[in-house]
């Protein structure tokens, strides 16, 4: 049913239960690859000892620089301390570089801070670190170091969902409880779907698995369907879902789950008003899932780059590419 314009275009409005309970929380392993290189002023340097970073940036790290296994890290927080080094401007010489300069002949040579920061969503627990080390007799091979990072995430608004017809949507909106539709025995709905996803897609065996996951849910029964079962009989599917949904209401004596007038529909009421909805509405228990395209891993960094002159969004791809796990 359509709910304010909040589940319109594939959108899905969902209720903060399934926030609460953990019920769509998942675990990934995020991996962040990080690379060694040998410049033209040296190589690049592994420590803990930056200068002009705050000290509280730098607590997770061991005596080597680099984060210790077991260690919770936020946004901004240093993984592996790095200085690559560069030369120096002569104009830039302080006094006392000028004079080793002058009587020692000693080139002055500066490192520059670029470390590995943790980008904004990676926050976590660290669970691996490993040191690849560069090949022996090898130029080209540079050394590489892994951190794997364990993430607890919540369902939030962007995230993807999806049935198993092909039923997707993006995450719009997240209701209190109190606020979200409720059923004729007081129970709250979890998800509100757009009707127009079912005819825009012709796949009805959404509505099918739903109708018969609710009259399972309430008869405790678990039901096996043959794909194309039509050819058994006319009506096969029809059929076996309302014949479910008048035993599920007759066995629990709630008349409201099988209704003659509109079988497979339901009256369910605003939570904001108590009033009921001027149309019956499908309910049910479908397999929704939550897929792997997360808004923590939509983000991107841009600091000067093409802009659109329309749209007035960068043209280039976003920054912060890690891989996930």
């Amino acid at each position: 049913m359509p709910w304010e314009g909040y589940n319109s275009e594939d959108a899905v409005l969902i209720s903060e239960r399934l926030v609460y309970e953990d019920i769509y929380t998942s675990f990934h392993i995020r991996n962040m690859k990080f690379k060694l290189h040998v410049t033209s002023h040296g190589p690049e340097k592994i420590t803990k000892e930056i200068p002009h970073l705050e000290a509280h940036l730098l607590r997770n790290l061991d005596k080597n620089g680099i984060v210790t296994p077991g260690s919770w890290v936020e946004t901004g927080d240093i993984l592996v301390g790095k200085l690559t080094p560069q030369m120096v401007q002569e104009s830039s010489y302080a006094p006392e570089d000028r004079l080793l300069r002058a009587i020692l002949g000693i080139q002055v040579s500066s490192s520059k801070e670029t470390c590995l920061k943790l980008p904004i969503g990676g926050r976590g627990r660290v669970v691996d670190v490993r040191w690849i080390q560069k090949k022996r007799g090898s130029n080209y091979n540079p050394e590489t170091i892994r951190i794997y990072i364990l993430q607890k995430r919540e369902i939030k608004v962007g995230d993807k969902v999806a049935g198993r017809h092909g039923n997707k949507g993006i995450v719009s909106k997240i209701l209190p409880r109190q606020d979200m539709p409720y059923l004729q025995n007081g129970r709250p709905v979890d998800m509100v779907f757009n009707p127009l996803g079912v005819p825009s897609r012709m796949n009805v065996g959404q509505i099918f698995e739903c109708s018969l996951g609710l009259a399972g849910d309430m008869l405790d029964r678990h039901y096996r369907i043959a794909p194309f079962d039509e050819r058994y009989e006319q009506e096969a599917s029809r059929k076996l879902v309302f014949s479910e949904l008048y035993e599920a209401s007759k066995q629990t004596s709630n008349p409201w789950i099988f209704e003659p007038e509109y079988p497979g529909k339901s009256r369910i009421f605003d939570g904001r008003t108590g009033n009921p909805f001027e149309q019956p509405v499908i309910i049910g228990k479908p397999y929704i899932l939550k897929l792997i395209h997360q808004v923590d891993d939509k983000y991107t960094d841009v600091l000067v780059g093409i802009m659109h002159l329309l749209r007035n969004n960068p043209l280039e791809e976003g920054l912060n590419k890690e891989d996930s796990a």
